[in-house]
């Protein structure tokens, strides 16, 4: 990908909150399982980094929960909350 840890964070948060935007349920997101992967050794940084990005202050509030897999996550996002403001009166209230 040739990012570095922390434009390969900024980009994940974007995608996510370009999703919610979206009204997506749910996404798929790749960190490969890192390039010295041997059986038996730890997973890669992206990989193991991804659940607490998960919990940074902006996406938590996006994301539902995430499953992993080998090498990706399947993000589930919250719904976005919708909010009809049609016939308010900003005049009128107690504002």
């Amino acid at each position: 990908h040739g990012m570095s840890f922390k434009e390969a964070f900024e980009r994940v948060k974007l995608f996510i909150q370009k999703k919610h935007a979206n009204y997506t349920e749910t996404c798929q997101i790749i960190t490969g399982r890192g390039n010295h992967i041997k059986p038996g050794s730890p997973p890669g940084l992206l990989f193991s980094s991804f659940p607490q990005w998960m919990k940074d202050k902006q996406t938590c509030l996006l994301v539902e929960r995430c499953i992993p897999s080998d090498g990706s996550y399947t993000v589930f996002l919250k719904r976005p909350v919708e909010c009809d403001l049609t016939g308010f009166n900003l005049e009128q209230s107690s504002y």
